[in-house]
């Protein structure tokens, strides 16, 4: 009988158990003695309690007829599995209904609550173990050590309770084992504490080891052992036992001459604690009699191997207690290093499970051992175990047989009809040290190599077998890997198999086919299909890998048809969203490379493509980090797709993450110059929508002159582009990378930010800042442009430069550093120069650098260095620094020198009021437009305004503006003059038909500094620009309508009988308000284009006005804790108004100098 086979009719014998108990009164009041109860059925009553209990008992019958299958192989073993899983569920499930709501009208003990709450489970418990016990009690012995059943003895309290062996099973701790199985040894045997469970520990040991056949016994601790650990007067000394494992024994006829050898395991108690109660244990070799190494073995099949200290009896003791394991040996501090092993190795191999002749698995032998070694200072106690020998067939270790004799005509046909076979040997290690391994991997996995082909179009690679953990959940996992060729199809596949799944049940939901876990039994889908074609005119391959965790399918395919035209297609379909939730998100990439397609004027169309999303939205960051990292290669037509899968499928999940309700897509080109080509764009334009619309332009710029394999010219530039409709904000940024000119190395950065709308900006930079700059916080550090002479460091001659506008500076430097060395001698100098220029009033500082050293070994032997910094022009100021150093000697000198007038620039006065006149005048400043969110509800006829004149719509505002100068604040300069007529300019009255009329300000964007007076750090550090007032709205109020009227929509209903007579009256219907809106909400306003077009057609649903970013707000706060000084000013739309309202604070509070600033209204501490 296999092991199958076994545990199937063991399953069915602990079933009928509980049937049985339902069929003699005798058998009903044993079993409820095994639980605790005293009854006294008799047959009146148990044909109640059968009648009542039928729905649990009837399901007996189906678990009969499934197991009767397995046995016979009659059906498919996984979907038998499954539904043996069902069954016992449902089972659970009865009984647990039973829990919470008992049946009426049912005899003692079953009338009581208690046993309901107590015993119901505890019932099924008890008859699991009671199958285990007869079964298999190697594995309930396994499941008594990891406390997944717990046998305690039992007194209860009340009528009708009797003392029994209580039996638990703790079906979490399944998952607790390969969590956390530290903690679930000192949850079960107490161990770190000084309440370790030394008898329990023990007597389950016990039971493991007689599980193997050994004849194993407990007995009371050797009294050497006990003088050597314990103090006489220790009261837990008397009942302290230890367990003997004989491994090996033998004796003469009347059994005057006895000899065994094992292992003696034994409670200790905390080193150097005699008198303390036992936390740990020791093992240490048994031997008794004439127990040498050569032992003869007898008729067992199995032989021992002795080595090391394991011949002497009492050497050594491997101490285990919590925190380490010690190593103690009789005549003081040692190194050791002994062994044990016993292997086994039959006549014929021993079948685990199948049938001789069929599918079956064979081992050829089995060996088991173990190892000590180490000092006392630290010792690794090794226990392994595995399948070993070699048959006559030459097979070794383990082989698992697969008849396809009894398979159908297809599978016969590919695989043929002989029985194939695959080794599958591995071992078992436990380290103190290391832990579980299987062969020799330091974690619960083990990938076994098989390199065998089944009838020559099959290949198996290799064989996974795994114990994964996720959270609180486990899962045993069974997988194959491998390959089928058909003709001129190469297919591949990883990791396909079966999977045991054991997932607790959340807290409030409903119980699991094992009350507290849920135990599943199915397929386990591949990891990676891959596919390779070669059919001549269609030639490449590709892949699809799945990742169970994430819910993720990725795959990529790159085929070339007719050695013209390459396909290469890239997709990731994501089943999950990112917070777990249920939805999907899906990304594809197509691209077509071409044979060159003339376009004229030398250029050549090389490659098409696109982009696709759905749920997916653009991570700017994201794109920035790649463009840096030079992967758009992932995106603009990748080269070598299936090869570089990984990297690709990374890049594209980072650069466009799943997002509920947003959409990609955009087309890609490749096109080239010259022939063959010298110069290759590759362009990519992304749209993301709905609202807020964003535009990503991906480009490639490619040079290689004259020849692509010669090239004394290369040049590689990225550029990416990123338009935000909802930010108002357009970004490009490039970088120049691998390039060179002949033998100089090129490299450099740019970066451009141009914002508009409510917070207008603009920012352009090749290499970098003037280092007294603070860029925005959306640009990176930029590499200077730079050109490099030299192969390496020695020689070295390189040169850097950066340029920068902004709306208040001009920036711009350079630098030459250069370098060599030979035979210990070291030459070095720089050159290099920063400028920072002002506009208005004008303004410079230029800072200057030089410098040049001798050295030898590294210790300078003259140099010379010079620092400079000159600024105007009023005043002119020149402040530097020299020194010179030859040897031993060195001099120093500086200047700071001041010249010219130093009083501030007078400006020339210019007048305002004109050019200000003109601008309100010029009827190109005029705009009408509706409100927001407003539109036509009408379409309007169009019509010649006259000369000089606008039409206005009644619904909506007529806006002037100008942006000559800022109103409402002092100007102190205009057109880097002083204002002649006015220093602040305000529109005080609107009039219309000469009458006034309300009005609103309205606002446009200005450079403060070319308005007002301010210093050098507070043009680099003042925004570039801010809003201020700047012309007037009139008609911007809230369009005010009339008074609701409520009314009551009532009908005439009348039935017409006949086409040619009049019809009748009916009813009168009064509709319901409900009813009207809903009907309303599919009318003919509803159903408008108005209200289906422009950003409407793309809103979020349920999203009745968008999410904006509000303008930046500052206020005042102390500089110690950043608080604010709402005495001093609340919030300020503008920076200026801010520094406006502190400036004419300190002038009246000197006192308070330097300590307040302005910042950012989200600045402020709470």
């Amino acid at each position: 009988m296999d092991f199958l086979t076994e545990l199937n009719t063991g399953l069915l014998h602990a079933l009928e158990q509980f049937a049985i108990a339902f069929e003699r009164p005798g058998e009903f009041n044993r079993l409820m003695r095994r639980v605790g109860w005293a009854t006294s059925v008799d047959d009146a009553s148990l044909a109640i309690l059968a009648a009542t209990f039928s729905s649990a008992i009837s399901p007996f019958e189906n678990l009969e007829n499934i197991i009767g299958q397995l046995e016979d192989g009659t059906g498919d073993t996984v979907e038998l599995a499954g539904e043996l899983l069902t069954g016992l569920g449902q089972i659970l499930t009865q009984i647990r209904g039973w829990i919470e709501n008992p049946p009426p009208a049912l005899p003692p003990p079953l009338d009581d609550p208690d046993f309901w709450n107590e015993s119901a489970v505890e019932l099924v418990d008890t008859l699991l173990s009671d199958f285990l016990a007869a079964r298999r009690p190697l594995l309930q012995a396994l499941l008594l050590l990891i406390g997944f059943i717990d046998i305690t003895p039992a007194t209860p309290a009340g009528p009708n309770r009797l003392p029994y062996q209580q039996t638990t099973v703790h079906w979490d701790r399944l998952t607790q084992l390969a969590s956390d199985p530290e903690g679930l040894v000192r949850s079960v045997y107490g161990w770190g504490s000084a309440d370790f469970d030394v008898a329990r520990f023990l007597d389950v040991t016990w039971r493991i080891i007689r599980g193997t056949r050994v004849a194993a016994r407990i007995e009371p601790l050797n009294p050497t052992l006990a003088g050597r650990y314990y103090d006489p007067s220790n009261p837990a000394l008397p009942s302290l036992g230890q367990l003997a494992i004989p491994l090996v024994s033998s004796a003469n006829a009347d059994w005057s001459d006895y000899a065994e050898f094992g292992v003696l395991l034994f409670p200790i108690p905390p080193k150097g604690q005699p008198g303390s109660a036992p936390t740990g244990f020791a093992i240490t070799p048994l031997a008794s009699g004439a127990a040498v190494a050569d032992m003869p073995p007898g008729d067992s099949p199995f032989t021992l191997s002795i080595s090391g200290s394991f011949q002497a009896s009492d050497v050594f003791a491997a101490e285990i207690r919590p925190g380490g394991v010690d190593l103690t040996v009789n005549s003081g501090p040692a190194q050791i290093d002994a062994s044990l092993a016993i292997s086994g190795q039959p006549a014929t191999p021993w079948i685990l499970f199948g049938d001789p002749g069929g599918t079956r698995l064979e081992v050829t032998g089995l060996a088991a051992g173990i190892e000590v070694k180490g000092s006392s200072g630290g010792v690794e106690v090794i226990v392994s175990g595995g399948a070993t020998g070699e048959a006559a067939d030459g097979t070794d270790g383990a082989t698992l047989y697969l008849d396809f004799g009894s398979g159908d005509g297809f599978l016969q046909q590919m695989l043929g009809g002989a029985t194939q076979q695959v080794s599958v040997s591995g071992t078992i290690k436990w380290s103190s040290q290391a832990g579980l391994s299987l062969s020799g991997q330091a974690k619960l996995q083990a990938t076994i190599p098989l390199h065998v082909t089944l009838a020559g179009v099959l290949e198996l690679d290799q064989l996974d077998i795994g114990f994964a953990v996720s959270g609180s959940a486990a899962a045993l996992v069974i997988a194959i890997s491998g390959g089928l060729t058909l003709g001129p199809i190469q297919a591949t596949v990883q990791r396909v198999g079966i999977e045991l799944d054991l997932t607790p049940v959340p807290p409030n939901g409903p119980p699991g086919n094992l009350d507290k876990l849920d135990l599943g039994f199915g397929f386990k889908p591949p990891d990676g299909l891959g596919l390779q074609l070669d059919m001549g005119v269609v030639s490449g391959g590709g892949f699809i890998s799945f990742d169970p965790d994430k819910g993720q399918y990725a795959g990529i395919l790159d085929v070339t048809i007719a050695d013209v035209v390459a396909v290469k297609v890239i997709g990731v379909l994501d089943t999950r969203l990112p917070d777990g939730s249920d939805g999907f998100s899906l990304l594809l990439i197509i691209t077509f490379d071409l044979p060159p397609i003339q376009l004229g004027f030398g250029f050549t169309l090389n490659g098409v493509g696109g982009l696709g999303g759905v749920n997916r939205a653009m991570a700017q960051d994201a794109l920035r980090a790649g463009l840096r990292a030079h992967t758009l290669d992932s995106i603009l037509f990748p080269p070598d797709p299936v090869a570089n899968a990984p990297q690709i499928i990374s890049d594209i999940e980072s650069f466009f993450p799943p997002q509920q309700g947003r959409y990609l897509f955009g087309p890609m080109l490749s096109v080239g110059w010259g022939t063959p080509t010298l110069i290759d764009f590759e362009v990519g334009v992304i749209l993301e929508v709905p609202d807020p619309v964003r535009i990503a332009i991906l480009g490639e710029i490619n040079v290689a002159i004259p020849d692509p394999d010669l090239a004394l010219i290369s040049i590689h530039v990225d550029v990416l582009g990123l338009i935000d409709f909802g930010l108002e904000k357009l970004s490009i940024d490039g970088t120049m990378f691998d390039s060179y000119l002949l033998e100089f190395q090129l490299a450099g950065d740019m970066a451009l930010r141009f914002g508009w709308g409510g917070n207008p900006n603009f920012l352009f930079s090749l290499g970098g800042f003037n280092p007294k700059f603070t860029p925005p916080p959306d640009v990176p550090q930029l590499q200077r442009m730079s050109v490099s002479i030299g192969d390496g460091d020695n020689p070295r001659l390189s040169s850097n430069s950066y340029l920068a506008v902004t709306s208040n500076t001009l920036q711009f430097g350079a630098n030459v550093d250069a370098y060599a060395s030979a035979g210990g001698f070291a030459v070095h100098g720089f050159i290099g120069f920063d400028a920072l220029f002002i506009f208005s009033p004008f303004s410079f500082e230029i800072d200057f650098s030089a410098g040049f050293d001798i050295s030898y070994d590294g210790d300078s032997l003259a140099g010379i260095q010079l620092n400079a910094s000159l600024s105007g022009p009023r005043p002119w100021h020149l402040h530097g620094d020299a020194s010179f150093d030859i040897l031993f000697f060195s001099v120093s000198a500086s200047i700071d020198l001041t010249w010219g007038d130093s009083t501030p620039a007078t400006l020339p006065s210019t007048p305002v009021l004109p050019p200000l006149a003109a601008a309100l005048g010029n009827p190109a400043n005029w705009s009408v437009a509706l409100p927001p969110q407003a539109s036509l509800p009408v379409t309007l006829r169009t019509s010649q305004p006259p000369a000089q004149a606008l039409l206005a719509h009644p619904m909506g505002a007529l806006t002037v503006r100008e942006t000559v100068v800022p109103l409402d604040i002092t100007v102190t300069q205009f057109n880097g003059a002083a204002p002649a007529d006015g220093s602040e300019f305000e529109i005080t009255a609107v009039t219309l038909n000469g009458g006034a009329v309300d009005y609103a300000a309205h606002t446009e964007q200005f450079a403060i500094a070319q308005f007002t007076t301010m210093s050098d750090a507070d043009k680099l550090s003042a925004p570039s620009y801010e809003p201020f007032d700047a012309g007037v709205a009139i008609g911007a109020q809230p369009i005010a309508g009339g008074h609701d009227s409520a009314r009551t929509v009532t009908y005439e209903e009348r039935y017409i009988d006949d086409y040619a007579q009049q019809s009748r009256f009916g009813s009168i219907y009064t509709m319901p308000a409900g009813v009207h809106l809903a009907l309303s909400g599919n009318g003919a306003g509803a159903r408008s284009p108005v209200a289906d077009s422009g950003l409407r057609k793309f809103a979020t649903p349920g999203l009745d006005t968008p999410i904006v970013v509000g303008p930046a707000t500052y206020t005042i706060a102390s500089t110690t804790d950043l608080t604010a000084r709402a005495d001093i000013l609340a919030a300020a739309t503008t920076r200026y108004q801010a520094v406006s309202a502190m400036q004419a604070y300190l002038a009246a509070h000197p006192e308070e100098q330097g300590a307040v600033q302005v910042i950012a209204a989200h600045e402020v501490a709470p």
